[in-house]
């Protein structure tokens, strides 16, 4: 089976299911919303800041035929993430499947990095899977 092929992704594959992506609006999580979408899963695209990149998904997303919508969270916070995941279930009755996509990336400049920098790719990144679990204990 080859994966990059993008006719294994064909449509109605996910017909009736529902996708929730943390993480959704932008890169690889949107990316994972439009497929999802073009398989026939309908989609929650969960975003922490940016509401026009949601909603963007969203509407490229409905291109596909399908039902989308745009819940704002924070999966750092227990609550938010179990919020996130009954929207999901109020909007569309279900969840059955679920995508972390959400994480952080920090900015800098090259030339401003200094040697405390470097400490920071040497640790685990602050999103992790104590935060996922949030999410993943919430679609349980």
């Amino acid at each position: 089976m080859n994966l990059c092929n993008p006719d294994i992704f064909r449509a109605n594959l996910l017909a009736g299911r529902v996708a929730v992506v943390t993480g959704g609006s932008r890169g690889i999580g949107r990316a994972v919303c439009l497929t999802l979408a073009k398989t026939g899963a309908q989609v929650v695209v969960g975003y922490h800041r940016d509401s026009q990149a949601a909603e963007d998904t969203c509407s490229a997303a409905m291109q596909s035929k399908t039902t989308a919508l745009a819940v704002q969270v924070d999966i750092a916070d227990r609550q938010d993430a179990f919020r996130l995941m009954e929207r999901a279930q109020e909007a569309f009755g279900r969840v059955d499947i679920l995508v972390n996509c959400a994480g952080i990336w920090p900015t800098a400049n090259a030339w401003d990095m200094s040697q405390g920098w470097r400490s920071f790719w040497r640790r685990p990144p602050p999103i992790t899977s104590p935060v996922r679990s949030f999410t993943s204990t919430a679609a349980c």
